[in-house]
Parts: C-alpha cells; sequence; structure tokens
C-alpha cells in the first residue's frame, strides 16, 4: 500500500498565495522607480523605456512590469498599451 501524498487544505493555500501577492515588491524600489520617471521627464520630454528603467534601478524588465503596474494602480503614472515610451507622470509632488 503506497502512502498518500500530503495535500494541504484549500484555505492554506489561498491564505498562502494572498501573504505572496501582498508585499512583493519593494517599497524603497518603488520610489526609485517614480524618481526614475519624473526626473527623465523633466529632462527629456518623454517617458522613458523599460530598458531604462531597468538598468538605472537595478531591476529586471519583467520587474520593471510589476513596479509600473503598481505605480499606475497608485494613480501616480498613467501608461497607453502598445505605445513606447507612453508613461506619463500625473502628480509629480514629490520630486522637483
Amino acid at each position: 500500500m503506497r502512502p498518500q501524498p500530503f495535500t494541504p487544505p484549500p484555505e492554506a493555500l489561498t491564505r498562502r498565495s494572498r501573504m505572496r501577492k501582498r508585499n512583493t515588491l519593494n517599497a524603497a524600489t518603488l520610489e526609485q522607480v517614480y524618481t526614475f520617471i519624473c526626473r527623465h521627464w523633466q529632462q527629456f520630454g518623454y517617458g522613458p523605456s523599460m530598458r531604462e528603467i531597468a538598468e538605472s534601478c537595478f531591476i529586471s524588465r519583467p520587474n520593471v512590469y510589476r513596479y509600473l503596474d503598481r505605480l499606475e494602480m497608485q494613480g501616480r503614472i498613467v501608461r497607453d498599451a502598445g505605445t513606447a515610451r507612453s508613461i506619463t507622470v500625473v502628480r509629480d509632488d514629490d520630486t522637483e
């Protein structure tokens, strides 16, 4: 007779997945990304590329998308889907 593999109860899986999703982004890096976008807008007059954000903040490009999604959810930036360099700063209270 084979032993049955351990299967956690469904509520445990839900609880774990919610905990992972809640605090996966670093707040300091989020501010660094936002500050870089604001400074890029001030210097050049248009939004930075994903590669520029990734290189300046020392994060991977897939993580850039996650941080931009969070900034967009917070209402700090706006993006146009399918358009390059379409990041626009909504409010610019924290930086000069």
